[in-house]
């Protein structure tokens, strides 16, 4: 079966969520999706391509620090990801591109 025959809920549907747009090697589609997955609560992944190597991961709005610094970590530790593009819900900030390593500043810092 191919990626495009499934139905899947529009990003719409999700509409407290923050999708972050990610392309990576397909043979860690599987360890992401696992660490995101022990992280309770923080997000699911969802493959959107498994050859391309392009997955979606969805988080909270209130998650999204913690993810993007999952992510960097996650890339610090050797898994060759690359996120590239971040898209807030209706309620949140719009569509915007992300690069780890150039996170913004947090206006809130007494968590980090």
């Amino acid at each position: 079966m191919k990626t495009a025959d499934v139905d899947r809920p529009a990003f719409s549907e999700f509409p407290d969520m923050v999708r972050i747009s990610i392309r990576l090697p397909r043979e860690w589609i599987f360890s992401l999706s696992w660490t995101v997955d022990a992280y309770e609560g923080i997000g699911f992944v969802r493959t959107d391509d498994a050859l391309q190597g392009t997955v979606s991961l969805f988080c909270p709005i209130e998650q999204e620090g913690e993810v993007l610094a999952l992510l960097e970590a996650l890339r610090k530790e050797g898994i060759p990801l690359e996120v590239t593009e971040r898209r807030g819900a209706s309620s949140s900030r719009g569509t915007r591109r992300y690069f780890l390593g150039e996170r913004e500043k947090e206006e809130d810092s007494e968590f980090f």
